[in-house]
């Protein structure tokens, strides 16, 4: 966990990780790396996907181990990746967390219900950020006065660890212009807090928007607002 603080990944990351060797580690009975096994994480994963585990989950907790095995190799602390071969998990049929887009007419209802989330529900909509990037986005990155408003995004605060800059729509960044605080400091988060899951969904209920539709499997997540800004794009003619 030190080392992958060193190297610059976030505390959530690292937090996951940690979590899963140790749940891992103490429902496979290992108290020493040698005592790893890829049997014993077959059978651990087989009773988490008994238990409900998605199949994402499952690829997840199997990764973390390959990852955590190669890492005691590198450091001569395992002569060899114990659980190198285990089975990757296939996620392709795992259909619980399919999320859809919203419709014109629901972005319009869910807006009109946000109260004070409603711009941080537009800039989703209008730049495809995710949920983390919006938690991570601060004050420096919102270029308001350029010849294009614009984005400019860390590194660190994005996915794709890369420096992305993100147009934005000229109503889009009035709204920012003007929801700035005085004098606020360039490194402060734009937004103070991003709705977790109840929130998000009582806004949904609030909006009249069903969660989730038994028939398609599909259902409507935060990211929701992604797939949406990528829809449009893709209905609006623009070129990947």
């Amino acid at each position: 966990m030190a080392e992958l603080r060193t190297f610059g990944r976030d505390g959530m990351y690292i937090g996951n990780a940690e979590t899963t060797l140790r749940a891992a580690g103490q429902a496979c009975g290992w108290k020493l790396l040698t005592d790893i096994d890829r049997n014993g994480l077959a059978a651990y994963l087989e009773r988490r996907k008994t238990d409900g585990a998605a199949p994402r989950t499952l690829a997840s907790i199997a990764a973390t181990l390959r990852q955590f095995c190669r890492w005691a190799v590198r450091g001569q602390r395992l002569d060899r990746n114990p659980v190198a071969d285990v089975v990757r998990i296939d996620q392709a049929g795992d259909r619980r967390r399919k999320r859809r887009a919203l419709t014109p007419d629901e972005v319009g209802r869910l807006l009109r219900v946000a109260g004070p989330r409603e711009l941080l529900y537009r800039l989703a909509l209008g730049t495809g950020l995710r949920r983390r990037e919006l938690q991570r986005l601060q004050w420096r990155a919102v270029d308001r006065d350029g010849p294009r408003p614009c984005l400019r995004l860390r590194p660190e605060a994005t996915k794709s660890k890369r420096a992305d800059v993100l147009p934005l729509g000229t109503r889009l960044a009035r709204r920012l212009r003007a929801a700035r605080p005085v004098n606020v400091a360039p490194t402060a988060p734009v937004f103070r807090s991003v709705p977790k899951f109840d929130p998000w969904k009582a806004d949904l209920t609030k909006a009249g928007i069903d969660y989730g539709d038994e028939a398609t499997g599909e259902i409507v997540g935060f990211h929701s607002l992604r797939v949406t800004f990528i829809s449009e794009l893709e209905r609006s003619g623009v070129s990947p």
